[in-house]
């Protein structure tokens, strides 16, 4: 890649307006300069997950207004990882095309295809050295409810270091955008953008193995910026502080989907099996804590079991 290459590249990650057209452009630029370059080591991937997950509060509302719901969401996930140069970077170009399906809420499922190009490097020698990545993504979904297809671009800084020989810790910030196909006012005097979005995401995790294989994974992330809460319709509680306001049919005739500012903070615990070298089982738990502008608050629990397999 030249110069101007790396430049436009941080400019359409700086940027916001016309974040969606450069960055496809300069994430598809970076993966034809790597699928043309000749690594010293390359290994190509192909894995399937499929998760079951049960979500409380779906709509991230009052409790009182809370549904729940189940969810399938099945992912293939295809690349390549290289190792470059005498003092190696690892770069990890992956594709990948998912499915989620609702059992009771169908306007929520959605079919997802997406890539994402990732940079890592391990600065020292040894198990312990740590180890920085950068990440670009992009995904385009395809909602049944219609209005809430959207493009989603990710830019993401990671660290991670081994502290002693079980214990693995990592530090993630995400800048996250959404672009909606369908933004059309609905509601007199207010912007009917409720699935355009900007937020970033500070996340800390430790990996702890256990029987020489299992592994107990604890997470804590904090996100601020734009966040969409479905509940009744002309909810007083929100009503003045929304960015955008819109019907949500996948909710009822008497929901609707407001952006509003706030943040969430979210912990997690999972616990993952080894079955065999190709087949693992993950167990995981989270809670979900947001908060919006004006003060008020929800709560949701989200509990899911994923397997995954490595061809």
């Amino acid at each position: 890649m030249t110069k101007s290459d790396h430049t436009s590249l941080f400019a359409l990650v700086a940027g916001r307006s016309h974040w969606t057209p450069r960055f496809v452009q300069g994430l598809g630029l970076l993966c034809a300069s790597f699928l043309f370059t000749t690594p010293a080591v390359a290994e190509d991937f192909l894995q399937f997950d499929t998760q079951l997950k049960r979500d409380n509060n779906l709509g991230n509302s009052r409790v009182r207004y809370a549904v729940a719901d189940n969810s399938l969401i099945n992912t293939l996930n295809v690349g390549r990882i290289a190792t470059l140069g005498d003092d190696p970077i690892t770069v990890i170009l992956n594709g990948k095309l998912a499915s989620t399906s609702y059992n009771r809420f169908t306007g929520l499922s959605h079919r997802d295809l997406g890539g994402t190009i990732e940079v890592k490097k391990k600065w020292g020698l040894g198990p312990y050295a740590p180890v920085f990545s950068g990440q670009l993504g992009y995904e385009r979904q395809l909602f049944e409810q219609a209005d809430r297809t959207q493009d989603i671009q990710h830019a993401e800084l990671r660290l991670s270091k081994r502290v002693i020989e079980n214990l693995n810790l990592n530090a993630t910030w995400r800048l996250t955008q959404h672009h909606a196909a369908d933004n059309r006012s609905v509601e007199e005097d207010y912007s009917g953008a409720v699935y355009d979005g900007r937020y970033h995401t500070w996340s800390v995790s430790a990996d702890y193995s256990i029987f020489g294989d299992h592994l107990l994974g604890l997470q804590y992330s904090q996100r601020k910026g734009d966040l969409v809460v479905t509940t009744v319709s002309d909810s007083a509680a929100i009503y003045s502080v929304a960015k955008a306001i819109r019907p949500d049919p996948a909710f009822g005739a008497d929901r609707d989907a407001y952006r509003l500012d706030g943040e969430i903070k979210s912990w997690g615990f999972s616990y993952t099996i080894p079955l065999n070298r190709q087949w693992d089982l993950q167990f995981e738990n989270q809670k979900h804590d947001s908060r919006v502008s004006n003060g008020v608050t929800y709560a949701k629990r989200v509990y899911s079991v994923s397997a995954h397999f490595k061809f």
